[in-house]
C-alpha cells in the first residue's frame, strides 16, 4: 500500500546503512579534524572499508550527487594517497614551527587546507573538553596555540598575536638583507610576501589599524608595489649614465631631458636624510658618489 503511493523506504534518497556509516564517519572527523580514515585503520576497520569503497564509487560513478555533497562537507579526501592520520597532521605542525620559528598557526593555510582544519578542529574540540589528554600533552609540547591568533592581542590598537608573528617575519628580513623589500613570491616563505601585499591593499583602502602602519612606517616599509620598486633600479641606472655624461649626480629638479629623474633623485635625498632609505640602496648611492 505504502509503495502505490510512492514511498521512499530509503530517507532522503540515500541508503540507511549509508547514512548510519556516514555518522561514523562524521565521529571520526569530530574527533580528528579529517575525514580522511587511514586504510585499514585498527580503531574501526570497517569504517575504514566504507571510506575506500567511497572513493571507489565515486570513481566508478556510482555514488549519487547528495552522498557526494555530504562527503565534500567534511572536506572528504577523493585521492586516497593524499590521505593522512592525525598523526601526520601533528607532524605538519612540527614542520610549520620548524620553518616560522612559532605554532602561530591560521585556520586558513592556502597551501595545506587540512592543516588548517586540523588547527580549528584541535581548538574546538579542547574548549568541548572531547580532546584527550595525550593529544593535548603533545601538542603542548610543540607550543601549540589554543587560542586563535586573529583573535588574541599582544598589544593594543589591534596587534594581533598572527599579525605580530609576520611583522617579527619581517624585521627578520630586514635584519638579513637590509630592507623590507619581500618579493610576492619569496620561495623561502610564501606567506610573507603574500601578506605584505595584504596590508598593501588595507593600507590603499585605508582600513589598515594607525598603529600597524605606524610600525611599518617606522622600519622604513616602503608602500609601493612591486612594479614601482622596479622604477627604482631604472632610475639608479638613469643616474649612473648621467654622472658618466656630466660628472656628478646634482641632476636638476626639473631637468627637461628627463623630469622624473630629477624628482627622483631630489626625493632619494630626502629620505637618506630622513634615514629610511635601506642600507642596500644607500650603499649603491654612495658607490656612485651620490651626496
Amino acid at each position: 500500500m505504502l509503495e502505490t503511493i510512492g514511498f521512499k523506504w530509503n530517507a532522503e534518497g540515500i541508503d540507511l546503512k549509508w547514512r548510519e556509516m556516514f555518522e561514523h564517519l562524521k565521529e571520526y572527523h569530530s574527533s580528528n579534524g579529517d575525514a580522511n580514515v587511514p586504510y585499514g585503520w585498527k580503531e574501526n576497520r570497517k569504517l575504514a572499508a566504507w571510506v575506500s569503497n567511497q572513493r571507489e564509487r565515486r570513481k566508478h560513478s556510482t555514488l549519487s550527487d547528495k552522498e557526494i555533497k555530504l562527503l565534500d562537507g567534511l572536506g572528504f579526501t577523493w585521492k586516497s594517497r593524499d590521505v593522512g592520520t592525525w598523526e601526520d597532521r601533528l607532524a605538519e605542525v612540527a614542520a610549520f614551527k620548524a620553518k616560522h620559528g612559532h605554532c602561530e598557526m591560521p585556520m586558513n593555510i592556502p597551501e595545506n587546507p587540512q592543516l588548517g582544519r586540523f588547527v580549528n578542529s584541535m581548538r574546538t574540540q579542547r574548549n568541548s573538553r572531547k580532546l584527550s589528554a595525550d593529544r593535548i600533552a603533545k601538542l603542548d609540547a610543540l607550543g601549540f596555540v589554543w587560542a586563535s591568533s586573529r583573535k588574541v592581542l599582544v598589544d593594543g590598537d589591534g596587534i594581533s598575536a598572527e599579525w605580530q608573528a609576520r611583522f617579527d617575519e619581517l624585521l627578520q628580513y630586514k635584519q638579513t638583507h637590509g630592507d623590507c623589500d619581500v618579493p610576492t613570491r619569496w620561495p623561502e616563505n610564501p606567506q610573507l610576501g603574500r601578506w605584505l601585499s595584504q596590508q598593501r591593499q588595507y593600507r590603499k583602502s585605508g582600513t589598515l589599524q594607525p598603529e600597524r602602519q605606524r610600525r611599518f612606517d617606522e622600519i622604513g616599509f616602503d608602500w609601493r608595489s612591486g612594479s614601482h620598486k622596479e622604477e627604482w633600479s631604472t632610475r639608479f641606472d638613469q643616474l649612473k649614465a648621467y654622472k658618466e655624461r656630466f660628472g656628478n649626480c646634482r641632476v636638476p629638479v626639473k631637468w627637461k631631458e628627463n623630469p622624473q629623474l630629477g624628482v627622483w633623485v631630489t626625493n632619494q635625498r630626502h629620505r637618506l636624510k630622513c634615514g629610511t632609505l635601506s642600507p642596500e640602496k644607500e650603499k649603491l648611492l654612495g658607490g656612485i658618489g651620490f651626496k
